[in-house]
């Protein structure tokens, strides 16, 4: 039995420096690529990987462009040719400007069929088509992505039409989106409140805050998670929901809303004149469609309203409204960040506290 035992953990032993070998994480970050060493230096650490995974490639601040990104692509493409099923788990470019070039090479690097399943492409000065041309590729090759972060971009509304194409795909098991402190606004909003339909069994953590989104993009989005039961998490924070915006609706705005309002909202009571008519108003049925979503979806978990332009008489409708929802599984509602100065607020808030289960 001694023997055994000892040639077990002896086994076990080299399984588990085999895995730790084949696991190899490149990280290159805050230093500059161009520089011609630092980029053999990686390009050499690729090639002579034995494994057949990298699980983190690193490459933060480095100032790519299209040289560095298509000699990195070369060598990934040639590791791929020798080791069939070479993959890389997650693909960090934080804070590379890559300009239209360098976005083509990336497009080509995502489209040689490795199976990545973490993208960070935040602080990219990525513009609409250049998301375009990404999210082709990922669409052709990368069905397993989980995780795709494009954080602190210029995407708009455009890139929302484009990105709910992924929703439509039922092989893709996208279970996490950042699209934080981008300009998608209430059409882009509105775009995903369609696109949510498509999402049936995967369960998704979507970041929508500081993005220019309003009461209608905000209400679009409640009544759309109200029927989809998929989103876990949705933050909205940093976005003038509740507070008076100085921006008069759009033709092109009201248009969308009609059409969503037409297509989804057939069981709503409220129409789209009232519901635009004032400013109280239209945060009332805001806070109702908000909590008409808590109580149907119960999946939700996380719901994001800080820096909103919450107020006290806002705050006591939604506390008053949520109090109601007992038997509800859990779910956390930030509202950090917001002016709550009255202080019946706070006595409201134990009082619902004390009650709510």
């Amino acid at each position: 039995k001694h023997l055994t035992l000892t040639a077990l953990l002896i086994e076990l032993l080299a399984l588990y420096r085999a895995a730790a070998h084949s696991n190899l994480s490149l990280s290159l970050n805050h230093a500059p690529i161009n520089d011609g060493q630092n980029l053999k230096s990686v390009v050499s650490k690729i090639r002579k990987c034995d494994g057949q995974c990298i699980d983190r490639l690193s490459l933060k601040f480095c100032d790519l462009n299209a040289k560095s990104i298509r000699s990195v692509s070369s060598s990934i493409a040639r590791k791929l040719r020798t080791h069939g099923n070479f993959r890389i788990n997650s693909l960090e470019l934080t804070g590379n400007n890559l300009h239209k070039a360098g976005t083509k090479c990336l497009a080509h690097l995502l489209a040689i069929g490795l199976e990545i399943k973490h993208i960070d492409l935040s602080h990219c000065n990525l513009s609409n088509s250049d998301f375009e041309l990404i999210l082709h590729s990922i669409s052709q090759s990368h069905p397993h992505i989980e995780s795709l972060n494009v954080a602190y971009n210029n995407l708009d509304h455009e890139s929302m039409a484009n990105i709910t194409k992924l929703f439509a795909k039922s092989d893709f098991q996208l279970t996490n989106i950042d699209l934080s402190n981008n300009c998608i606004g209430n059409i882009g909003s509105i775009y995903l409140a369609e696109a949510l339909k498509h999402l049936k069994s995967r369960q998704l953590c979507l970041n929508l805050s500081n993005n220019k989104i309003t009461g209608e993009g905000c209400y679009a989005l409640a009544v759309a998670l109200s029927s989809n039961k998929t989103i876990v998490y949705l933050d909205l924070g940093g976005n003038n929901i509740f507070g008076k915006s100085e921006e008069k609706g759009s033709e092109r705005l009201n248009r969308f809303f009609k059409n969503f309002y037409k297509s989804m909202l057939k069981n709503e009571t409220t129409n789209v004149c009232a519901y635009k008519s004032k400013h109280g108003n239209c945060v009332r049925v805001c806070l109702g469609a908000l909590v008409r979503c808590l109580k149907k979806n119960q999946q939700l978990r996380y719901l994001g309203l800080c820096q909103t332009g919450l107020d006290d008489t806002f705050f006591h409708k939604l506390l008053k409204d949520v109090s109601g929802l007992n038997g509800r599984s859990k779910c956390f509602i930030d509202i950090g960040f917001n002016v709550l100065l009255n202080d019946d607020s706070q006595k409201l808030l134990d009082k619902s506290v004390s009650k709510t289960k």
